[in-house]
């Protein structure tokens, strides 16, 4: 994607700059916990203190956060387009309060975090 290090899971996931311009835009909007070396995401997810709704939320942020950004770097590989980070942000946020809107209408498990999701 960037051009400046052999790609790697590691560094097109994370340490990429555009990466990292796509997860500081999700924390933004979004309550994760900070990524550490080392560390898987998804364990700091679930060991933090926050409610089952709300991990659950944040399980799917991040697997919409990979799935993009690996949908980016297709972009980029195979029809030369890196889509601006901003836009990919913008499709992350959309798959993601389409998904829990959907569960919430049906479980009414989400209620609390509506108003988050939606900014």
């Amino acid at each position: 994607m960037c051009h400046n290090e052999e790609e790697d899971d590691q560094h097109l996931f994370f340490n990429c700059h555009y990466a990292q311009e796509i997860w500081n835009g999700i924390l933004d909007w979004w309550d994760l916990p900070p990524f550490q070396a080392g560390h898987h995401w998804m364990d700091s997810i679930l060991s933090g203190g926050s409610t089952k709704s709300h991990k659950l939320i944040s399980y799917a942020i991040f697997a919409a956060g990979l799935y993009y950004i690996w949908w980016a770097r297709n972009l980029v590989i195979f029809q030369n387009k890196k889509p601006p980070s901003h836009q990919l942000l913008h499709l992350i946020k959309e798959h993601v309060r389409n998904r829990i809107l959907f569960l919430d209408f049906a479980s009414h498990r989400y209620q609390k975090h509506i108003d988050r999701l939606l900014l």
